[in-house]
């Protein structure tokens, strides 16, 4: 049967205060379900008439209902596990994410800005990743650069010439500034490198141990590097409180 126009705004009214949806999507939903409504009572008001809540609801299964039954996550818990997880996070893929150049870049042979760009992707079709930073692009210059602006600032500024070395590095990537910066002090200030430490401290178990692999095991710097593996945002991670200057 074909229900009268008011019927159907009156159900249409009723059925959104039992979803919560829109007076128009009301409508449309209810009037598609009027060939199986029963026959009104004669001694009934038609402005009175209320649908069967288990015809509406099969006609018309909210989101609401689908979104209480699903497990609530925070934001900031689904980025963590989109880049962290331990098997499907971004930084925890068996492919490698961030690039790195196994020979330096000569740039005494570029000649402009433009070959520049061309030389940048020619590097990124051939590693197959999805970046590449300013550390590994322009390694070893930009760790070279980095530890003697770390020792500048010690004298001029800190007057800490002299004094044990502290370095945290949160996140390392592959390794390599951590690599440059010590091999630069190892190579110019021998004094002070025995004085040295530095800290990587990664939350990516893959990333974790590429930076010992890089640093250590292939950078020979054993007893100066220290691997932290963990978030930076929890405090167990550091351990105890170290109350020494240290570059962050």
């Amino acid at each position: 049967m074909l229900l009268p126009s008011r019927v159907i705004r009156q159900g249409a009214s009723v059925l959104a205060q039992w979803h919560g949806v829109g007076a128009s999507t009301a409508t449309t939903v209810f009037s598609r379900t009027r060939t199986s409504l029963p026959e009104p009572s004669t001694d009934q008001d038609e402005e009175t008439i209320t649908p069967p809540p288990n015809q509406t609801s099969t006609a018309f299964p909210t989101p609401r209902e689908s979104m209480d039954k699903a497990p609530k996550l925070l934001m900031r818990e689904f980025i963590h596990q989109s880049l962290y997880h331990p098997t499907r996070g971004y930084f925890n893929r068996s492919t490698p994410v961030v690039g790195h150049l196994h020979d330096p870049i000569n740039y005494w042979k570029i000649y402009c800005k433009d070959e520049w760009k061309m030389l940048v992707n020619k590097k990124y079709k051939e590693l197959e990743v999805s970046f590449l930073t300013p550390v590994e692009l322009f390694s070893p210059w930009y760790g070279y650069i980095l530890a003697r602006h770390i020792f500048e600032h010690r004298k001029h500024n800190l007057l800490q010439e002299g004094q044990p070395l502290v370095v945290y590095e949160v996140g390392g990537g592959n390794g390599t500034l951590a690599r440059d910066i010590l091999d630069w002090i190892r190579d110019n200030r021998p004094e002070d490198y025995q004085r040295t430490t530095y800290t990587c401290v990664e939350i990516s178990t893959r990333l974790a141990a590429q930076q010992y692999d890089t640093v250590v095991t292939k950078g020979g710097h054993h007893g100066r590097f220290r691997m932290v593996q963990g978030n930076a945002w929890d405090r167990s991670t550091w351990g105890g409180r170290d109350y020494q200057h240290c570059f962050q």
